[in-house]
């Protein structure tokens, strides 16, 4: 490369000004590129999130007890959540709704109501109608007894 001559001066100046064009080049792509990744929003989500899971890691490896208690609690916290989810998913949304499950509740102590009343007068009627068996069986073996003297009575009568 040829250097151009400024009056007095050498061409040592031309090359140090090529060469530092070239260095300022150089940082000034490095520099880009840091700023490049710095406004990498996912890779710098991605490495703060490395980061915690080590922070936490290590956290737990020195406060075992201390981690499985917010762990505990954490699961606490979940199932209660869910309990009352679960809970206010099974409740009536509108009037109607809570009418009918009214209703249906009602009707079902009824039912079991009309039911246990039916066991009872089922045990009654089944214990009336032995205590009617018994009683015919006994009457009717009293009409046999007196049917068997009356026959041998009018024999005795047609004998003599």
């Amino acid at each position: 490369m040829s250097a151009k001559r400024n009056g007095a001066d050498s061409g040592a100046p031309v090359d140090e000004l090529r060469d530092d064009i070239a260095q300022t080049r150089a940082d000034l792509g490095g520099t880009v590129g840091a700023l490049a990744e710095k406004t990498d929003v996912k890779k710098q989500a991605r490495k703060a999130k490395e980061r915690a899971a080590d922070q936490m890691g290590e956290s737990a490896r020195r406060h075992p007890v201390r981690w499985g208690g917010i762990v505990a609690g954490l699961l606490a916290a979940v199932a209660a959540i869910g309990a009352l989810r679960w809970r206010q998913s099974r409740r009536p949304k509108n009037r109607a709704e809570r009418v009918w499950h009214d209703v249906k509740s009602r009707a079902k102590d009824v039912r079991k109501d009309v039911k246990s009343r039916a066991k009872d007068v089922q045990k009654d009627v089944k214990s009336r109608a032995k205590d009617v068996r018994k009683d015919a069986r006994s009457k009717a073996r009293g009409v046999k007894r007196d049917a068997k003297r009356a026959a041998l009575q009018m024999k005795g009568r047609m004998s003599r």
